[in-house]
């Protein structure tokens, strides 16, 4: 009996690992000035929602590792958890409430949370330049230390899978704190419909602050995580050509996405006084593109469809109807997981079916247009 309590104590732990592992979708590091050289660092770290219940116990169990040095000193800065605010639920501005991954892992609606991690530190010069490094690894009481790893379903990146790295620069000559991000992670944009993100970058001090986009790396390697082409850190989405627009100023970018990805995107904030760059930060989110319409009336959600659109059956096998009681829609196209079309078909009549008996099974998404309407399904080819 010991036996095969301590072999299931090892397969939960081992499960547990392995989920986390691929389980990051961004996180945030930065600091707050207390007094004379002595600083307050936090990080944030955003994560999925699937196996909530395991994750969130490992999540508020753990003690991030950040390193704090110059160019002649080096020390562990362990972190522990802020409880108040971890263990957060992050949800789209919608005037109801949605149910998502964090409330029901039957949803097909996304959900993310965050986790706050804190420890003060002094500097032990003030004539240096201090890096805040976050290596991706994390102290535990569960186990030995796990790596905080990028989803396996990273569009954009090689190297699916690889440890999230964030550093946050001090300068002791010029006390102050970091700038603040006031707008949560985004949690989905909505493929083939306008995307916009301002993470509302503040500076505590009135500094000047300059925003980039850089590339992000790999855990403690101190290599960057290659892009697939053609994508870059300037380019990191997939979006409709010259959509992109990116503000130095604010961080505000805006895009038209024509692919479904998971994309990550790494701002760099960059804090200059009287001309003088004396602090930087970083921040790195996901890009989610989802099969929808608009993130508080998700298609991609059966209780959220048309009443007076039906598509079935659901799951299909070779065919599909779409019925439509006001025949608002002229045609349908039928995209893979990737965005890439594989079927297109006018609409005539209110009652259609559609021959997809030549595709593979898998999960599709299902684009109805219309001349001043456009809906999208996320539908199931199952046999």
């Amino acid at each position: 009996m010991k036996r095969i309590l301590l072999l299931t104590f090892c397969l939960l732990f081992t499960s547990l690992f392995s989920s986390y592992a691929t389980h990051v979708i961004g996180g945030r590091i930065g600091y707050t000035h207390l007094s004379d050289s002595t600083y307050k660092v936090t990080l944030v770290i955003y994560t999925d929602c699937t196996g909530d219940s395991l994750l969130l116990s490992y999540m508020q169990g753990m003690s991030p590792n950040v390193w704090a040095s110059t160019d002649t000193v080096k020390r562990l800065v362990p972190l522990t958890i802020d409880t108040a605010l971890s263990g957060v639920p992050l949800m789209p501005p919608c005037p109801q409430p949605l149910v998502d991954q964090c409330t029901s892992l039957t949803s097909l609606i996304p959900g993310f949370r965050k986790y706050v991690y804190s420890a003060n530190f002094t500097l032990l010069s003030a004539a240096k330049t201090w890096l805040f490094l976050y290596d991706g690894t994390n102290a535990s009481s569960f186990a030995p230390p796990v790596s905080s790893g990028r989803s396996l379903q990273v569009t954009n990146l090689l190297s699916s899978g690889s440890t999230m790295q964030l550093m946050a620069t001090v300068s002791g000559r010029f006390p102050g704190s970091s700038p603040v991000i006031t707008n949560a992670i985004s949690t989905y944009f909505c493929m083939g419909f306008p995307g916009a993100y301002n993470p509302g970058i503040i500076d505590p001090d009135g500094d000047s602050i300059t925003v980039s986009l850089v590339a992000p790396m790999n855990g403690n390697t101190g290599i960057f995580a290659p892009y697939v082409s053609p994508y870059t850190a300037t380019a990191p989405l997939a979006i409709v050509p010259g959509s992109f627009l990116f503000s130095p100023a604010t961080g505000n970018m805006s895009f038209m996405p024509n692919q479904f990805q998971r994309s990550v995107v790494v701002y760099k904030i960059d804090k200059s006084r009287a001309g003088i760059l004396i602090g930087s930060s970083e921040y790195e989110m996901t890009v989610l593109v989802e099969g929808c319409s608009d993130p508080c009336t998700l298609d991609i959600a059966a209780t959220n469809k048309d009443e007076q659109t039906t598509i079935y059956p659901d799951p299909a096998i070779d065919q599909m109807n779409i019925s439509s009681a006001t025949f608002d829609y002229s045609s349908v196209t039928i995209s893979n997981a990737l965005g890439q079309a594989v079927l297109t078909q006018k609409l005539v009549t209110k009652e259609t079916t559609v021959n997809i008996s030549h595709l593979p099974c898998g999960v599709y998404y299902l684009l109805l247009e219309g001349n001043n309407t456009r809906k999208m399904h996320k539908v199931v080819i199952s046999r």
